[in-house]
């Protein structure tokens, strides 16, 4: 098997939707200056963006100590816009919430008890 040099992406160059709103073209910049271009339609957009987290995750579990998220700005983190979201208990017992923003559909464990009591103080917070 040949072994294949990888691509380096050191941004994003542009995302445009098509006219058609069914698939959005993603040019990455490359480290060598070229513009790598992706078309992706809702199902790409998914895979992409589980092939990512999944990535982000891994990562993360491995960049020990990392620091407190709330000394992380919201402008460094992913923002989504949920459209609706669902509670659930998974067989095993656990919690899961369930979220969706646009075409994804994500799911997250919340099953530790810290978690859990986290996001129902920030629910229970009055509204400014």
């Amino acid at each position: 098997m040949t072994s294949m040099t990888p691509l380096r992406c050191t941004g994003i160059q542009q995302v445009v939707l098509s006219d058609e709103a069914t698939a959005v073209l993603l040019e990455l910049r490359m480290a060598n200056g070229k513009i790598f271009p992706l078309e992706l339609d809702a199902g790409g957009v998914s895979l992409l963006t589980r092939a990512l987290l999944v990535c982000g995750q891994a990562l993360g579990e491995k960049q020990t100590p990392r620091p407190p998220l709330t000394s992380t700005p919201l402008s460094e983190t992913v923002q989504l816009r949920v459209q609706s979201a669902h509670a659930v208990r998974q067989a095993d017992g656990k919690a899961a919430l369930m979220l969706r923003s646009g075409t994804l559909d994500l799911s997250l464990d919340v099953s530790d008890a810290a978690v859990s009591q986290s996001i129902l103080d920030a629910l229970q917070r009055p509204q400014p």
